[in-house]
């Protein structure tokens, strides 16, 4: 994976961002060493110590639900990008940013429903 990328973070140095090959590369070589280890952790026998961490219970959650739905949960290490995509789902079910979106709302209409009416006089 970082021998695939390595062209590109080339070519955004020469034409686009001067300076960036050596950045990109690490944070590739970062974030796939990141994965590639935690990936491992989900697979082998349990009793690793980062089996305690609430983050990595979460990971594994969301892991083993990509391998449920395919399709869900596309970013192993880090699924910021399957929420911003609507690609998230949890152990609670889908979610999406419509039925985020949908939920917030619906929780701001409940609250100008408390909120008593300022009166004018």
């Amino acid at each position: 994976m970082i021998a695939f990328h390595t062209p590109f973070f080339w070519l955004i140095q020469h034409f686009l961002i001067p300076y960036s090959f050596w950045g990109a590369l690490a944070a590739c070589v970062t974030y796939f060493t990141g994965y590639e280890y935690t990936h491992y952790l989900m697979h082998v026998p349990k009793g690793h110590y980062v089996e305690r961490f609430k983050w990595f219970r979460f990971i594994k959650e969301h892991h083993r639900l990509h391998h449920k739905y395919y399709l869900r949960n596309m970013n192993v290490f880090i699924p910021l990008a399957d929420y911003h995509l609507g690609t998230l789902i949890t152990s609670e079910g889908w979610r999406s940013k419509a039925l985020i979106h949908k939920q917030n709302l619906e929780k701001k209409d409940k609250a100008k429903e408390t909120t008593p009416a300022n009166s004018e006089g």
